[in-house]
């Protein structure tokens, strides 16, 4: 790591980016795997770059004070006690003209969330089930004269047996899916389809799914690309503050092109609900002991390939499909072997909450009712999540990093004062801390509750919160309450603001409305021009990607008589080398392809528009 007197004279950009980096190093992350880590760490990276950038000179002073206050920070005093609520997120926007991000669902201001008048309000929270999708998996595929079985938790695949009869239709994919509970016939069946994002053979796949066609018994299932909520959700109060409707937003935007959900036809509205005996083309293929062992408890898809898809993706294919069970905003990939399958832990300790009441200063409850008619930038959403993903544990370590922070602000030479060994030494006290963390508390009992506000509140707010002991059914009663003030960051009894800084912060509107947006709110702000360059690697076909280099910018300018003010475009050129030896359709049918993808992504917030040019 460079020692601190290398950032000086550099922007913040910079800074930030070799912050990232060096992390990466620490925590033994790949810059695609980075991108899952908790927001708050890009956070705080953007806060530190800020502070480096703004001491400049003052490098040498002060430097064993810091270092003495960033290992308390760093080291927790208990760490068998559970840790009470934090309010976490809020920051002032912008100037509206700025906002990148369109507000599809918020309060009026005459209503609770009114900017202008919310001293004394109390909001009370209390637990909602968490999102999950059909519970189910893929148990046998049978494609050729081969029958071969997935392992339920490893997503392995493994030959069973080999026919000694006729093969079966090589343009056909049987799968038998083991349900645990019924299809939603209006929701229908999630199907996903994934390899890990450095497979050659992924974005071949991903162009054949759309010609795909299941069939169940002998009906025609109706297909549809993406997926969609389990449950339909009307537009209510609390489908502005649930972040359960967060989590299902998500999981439509980010993984859209990743599904096929399949409806099952009007004249067989149950054939997805109907498991039976393996189908009938088996029999002369398969012996009767390898039939037996299908049983009769499956329901069985016949995929209907395209011709055009070659033998060896056909294998891939047969890697990668799966009945999604749940899901997490924490993309985690298995090798090419597995069934790439996302995770989510349903337990005591993982919990979304949304808020459930909102009273007044005289103690009169609030009006639920949402405006028709939303307000320019006079307007509060927030939600609160109780529960952490799987790094609940680091999350515990960063908090402690921000306490590091508000002794930054008032002393700006302190942190820059560090030079590599000093940072290297903390670093390793956290990550031995976050080691001893992991083995006394294998599933924390009392996880954090975050609030995340996209505007200061004019005065001050109580939030008064309720707890649980584990079971989402039981409720104690608030012990603790904080007084939320403009500018504050709480965390027990302290308090600081965070700054921002980086690439992206004239354009990002507040620290919540960035968060919000890595946690993946329908009403997300702008990712990073990082998040989108990895994005667009991850698109272009692993042998390929040598020979591009991209250049990503955001573009402003008038708009036409269609488009009254100022037109903002996220604009991104592939620079090809002259020795790539693809020809000219490869990289604009290339274009397209990640034209249509972050297209999607960027839905609402920026049109994309993507070319390619001769390096020079």
């Amino acid at each position: 790591m460079p020692s601190a007197s290398t950032f000086l004279n550099r922007d913040v950009a910079h800074i930030k980016e070799d912050l990232r980096i060096n992390a990466e190093r620490i925590w033994n992350l790949d810059s695609a795997a980075f991108e899952g880590v908790d927001p708050l760490v890009d956070l705080l990276l953007s806060a530190f770059a800020q502070e480096i950038f703004t001491v400049q000179e003052d490098v040498q002073r002060y430097k064993l004070r810091m270092v003495e206050m960033a290992a308390q920070a760093m080291l927790p005093v208990e760490l068998s006690a559970p840790r009470p609520a934090h309010v976490i997120l809020h920051g002032r926007p912008l100037d509206p003209g700025t906002f990148t991000h369109r507000v599809k669902t918020v309060l009026s201001t005459t209503q609770a969330m009114d900017v202008h008048d919310r001293v004394g309000r109390t909001f009370t929270f209390t637990p909602t089930d968490e999102f999950r999708l059909h519970n189910g998996a893929v148990r046998f595929m049978v494609h050729g004269n081969k029958l071969q079985g997935i392992d339920a938790r490893s997503g392995a695949k493994r030959t069973i047996v080999t026919g000694d009869g006729k093969p079966l239709d090589l343009e056909s994919l049987w799968i038998g899916l083991e349900m645990k509970e019924p299809i939603d016939i209006k929701s229908g069946l999630a199907i996903y389809f994934g390899l890990p994002s450095n497979d050659n053979d992924g974005w071949q796949l991903r162009l054949h799914l759309p010609d795909f066609r299941f069939q169940a018994k002998e009906a025609l299932c109706r297909t549809v690309p993406g997926i969609h909520p389990r449950t339909p959700r009307s537009p209510s109060f609390n489908r502005v503050l649930d972040p359960v409707a967060t989590a299902e937003s998500e999981a439509i935007g980010f993984y859209q092109e990743q599904f096929i959900t399949l409806h099952a036809p009007p004249e067989a509205p149950d054939c997805l609900n109907r498991p039976g005996s393996p189908p009938d083309e088996f029999i002369g293929t398969f012996n009767k002991e390898a039939l037996d062992e299908l049983g009769t408890q499956l329901v069985w898809l016949r995929v209907r390939l395209p011709m055009a898809m070659s033998p060896a993706l056909v294998n891939r294919l047969m890697c990668s499909i799966n009945c999604f069970p749940a899901i997490n905003r924490r993309h985690q990939e298995k090798t090419a072997t597995g069934a790439a399958l996302i995770a989510l832990e349903h337990g005591s300790h993982e919990q979304f909450w949304s808020v459930d009441e909102v009273i007044g200063g005289d103690r009169v409850n609030i009006p639920r009712e949402r405006s028709a008619q939303p307000t320019a930038s006079g307007s509060l959403v927030y939600a609160v999540r109780r529960g952490g993903l799987e790094r609940l544990d680091e999350r515990e370590a960063y908090e402690r990093l921000t306490d590091l922070l508000q002794t930054v602000r008032s002393d700006h030479a302190a942190f820059a004062a560090l030079d590599e060994n000093d940072l290297a030494e903390g670093l390793t006290r956290v990550k031995a801390w976050l080691q001893e963390y992991r083995t006394r508390h294998k599933a924390p009992p009392f996880p954090p509750v975050y609030l995340m506000l996209n505007e200061l509140p004019a005065g001050n707010v109580h939030v008064d919160y309720w707890n649980t002991n584990g079971a989402a059914a039981s409720r104690i009663p608030a012990y603790k309450t904080f007084r939320l003030e403009s500018g504050s960051f709480l965390a027990e009894t302290r308090s600081m603001s965070v700054p921002i800084g980086g690439e992206d912060t004239p354009t990002s509107g507040s620290v919540a409305e960035r968060l919000r947006g890595a946690m993946g709110s329908t009403d997300q702000a702008m990712p990073t021009l990082f998040a989108l360059r990895c994005q667009c690697m991850e698109i272009i076909p692993a042998p390929l990607r040598q020979f591009v280099k991209l250049d990503l910018r955001r573009e402003v300018s008038m708009g036409g008589a269609r488009e009254a003010g100022l037109v903002r475009t996220m604009r991104i050129t592939l620079r090809v080398a002259s020795d790539a030896g693809q020809e000219q359709g490869t990289w604009a049918s290339l274009c397209a392809q990640i034209e249509n993808t972050l297209g999607r992504r960027l839905q609402g917030l920026l049109p994309v528009r993507v070319d390619h040019r001769n390096a020079e």
